[in-house]
This record gives structure tokens, C-alpha cells and sequence, in this order.
């Protein structure tokens, strides 16, 4: 008789940068001006400090045999800065393949919910024939909402409450 084929179970992990993984604090003043130039700019990326319960939360996922991919709406001109700041801060293997760092395409000023649904349709057709746990861990609440709505499958994660507190400019 024929062997069933096996399915292939991969868990997934989908982590935004800022405000999650990256404490972003220091440039936030730029956007009351929207001066994404600077906002996303190499020097001002790479002062960013990693932010310790997010790594926490991020390494848990991995040693758990997570397959974690970073989906941000940082536009895409600042892909060499975040994976230099990944680098820096010792997470450069996880997108080693190329295939682990989604963001918003340039030019694209969509409120950030909007922009991550897209993504995440993008990555669910790539990845979407695997069965297992997925988890969307971001800091901003509407991101959050919004992929509940549109992927019941995956459980969305609020990290940190900052964003609750004080309503940021959305396009972030």
C-alpha cells in the first residue's frame, strides 16, 4: 500500500524591529517632522540598542526550534542598516538565507497595518504549504488586529505597551 507522504510541520515566528527587538526612541523626533530620510538613515539605525526582553522573547522562539522572520515597515532603503544592525547585535544568521527580512517597499506611505497584511501575504504564499504554530509578535496593536482579521491562523503577540499609551504616527 502506498506510504502517506509526510507533511512537512515548520512553526513560525514573525517578528517586527522596532519597538520589538530595537528601541528606536532616540530617533522617534524626526517623524513629527516626517523625516523618514534621517528616521531611516544608516548612522541613526545603528544607534539603535537592542532591547533585552524582546531578544529574550526572540531566542526562546529559536531554541524552540522557531523559524523566526522579521516583518517591518521599515522601507526597504534601510535593508543594509537593519542587517547591519542584525549583525551588530548577533541575529544575522536567522536572514542569512535571504528569505527572512520582509519590508515595506520604498514609496509605499500606507499606514503600517495595511503594509505588514501585504507582507504577510507575500510570506504565507511562500511558506504557507508548511502546517504548524505561527505567532506575529509586534508592538503596535493595529498591526496586531489587523493580521488576526485577516489570518485566524496566526496569534498576534502585543509586545510592550507603549504604543497604547501614546498613539505614535502610523506610518511607523
Amino acid at each position: 500500500k502506498m506510504r502517506k507522504r509526510k507533511e512537512r510541520i515548520i512553526n513560525f515566528a514573525f517578528f517586527d524591529i522596532d519597538g520589538v527587538l530595537a528601541d528606536c526612541h532616540h530617533r522617534l523626533h524626526y517623524l513629527d517632522d516626517k523625516d523618514y530620510g534621517t528616521f531611516y538613515s544608516y548612522d541613526e539605525v545603528m544607534e539603535d540598542e537592542p532591547i533585552p526582553e524582546g531578544i529574550l522573547l526572540l531566542d526562546t522562539f529559536r531554541q524552540q526550534g522557531y523559524k523566526i522572520i522579521f516583518v517591518t515597515s521599515r522601507a526597504d532603503k534601510a535593508r543594509e542598516a537593519t542587517l547591519d544592525w542584525l549583525q551588530k547585535w548577533g541575529l544575522y544568521d536567522l536572514v542569512e538565507d535571504g528569505l527572512s527580512l520582509f519590508m515595506r517597499h520604498s514609496g509605499d506611505h500606507r499606514r503600517s497595518y495595511e503594509v505588514k497584511v501585504d507582507i504577510m501575504e507575500e510570506v504565507l504564499g511562500m511558506f504557507g504549504g508548511y502546517r504548524g504554530l505561527k505567532f506575529f509578535i509586534d508592538d503596535y496593536h493595529k498591526n496586531c488586529i489587523a493580521i488576526r482579521e485577516n489570518f485566524p491562523e496566526i496569534q498576534p503577540l502585543v509586545f510592550g505597551i507603549n504604543r497604547l499609551v501614546v498613539e505614535g504616527n502610523e506610518e511607523q
